[in-house]
């Protein structure tokens, strides 16, 4: 519809939700084990903070991800 129309807000539209999406479900699952601290206390601990830093990474990954097939995508265009 966009290439005929010539009007991006639906596409825009479909990827902002997505990446809004995507975000917010990976940002929450990061908070949510807050409390634990990152050098834990016992074998429980472990597993928590297990938890925390890998919920943390897949938010970093996942938004870096995006970061860089923008800018990869941007840089194949111009060339």
């Amino acid at each position: 519809q966009a290439l005929q129309s010539g009007d991006i807000a639906a596409v825009k539209a479909i990827l902002l939700e997505e990446i809004e999406h995507g975000l917010s479900e990976r940002l929450a699952r990061s908070q949510a084990p807050r409390g634990v601290g990152i050098q834990p206390n016992g074998h429980e601990g472990v597993a928590a903070a297990r938890e925390r830093v890998s919920a943390e990474l897949d938010f970093i990954t996942y938004a870096e991800g995006l970061r860089q097939a923008i800018a990869s995508a941007s840089t194949v265009h111009h060339e």
